[in-house]
């Protein structure tokens, strides 16, 4: 049974190279991604994916993305 459908990639955007207690920006982690997983000028890290159905996850179920 199918449970999920992939949507697209996902690229990475800049938030992640903020140090959230000195607000200092950074190179990475994007500069070291960008040197695998870089297309078109964007470096992507995952893909989003929509579910099928829904449920209710709760603290210490398994999930699965497989």
């Amino acid at each position: 049974m199918k449970t999920r459908t992939i949507a697209t990639l996902c690229d990475r955007c800049v938030l992640t190279t903020i140090d959230p207690q000195t607000l200092e920006m950074g190179k990475e982690p994007v500069r070291t991604l960008a040197r695998h997983r870089q297309w078109d000028h964007k470096t992507y890290f995952g893909i989003r994916i929509i579910p099928l159905g829904t449920a209710t996850i709760r603290v210490g179920d398994g999930v699965s993305a497989t």
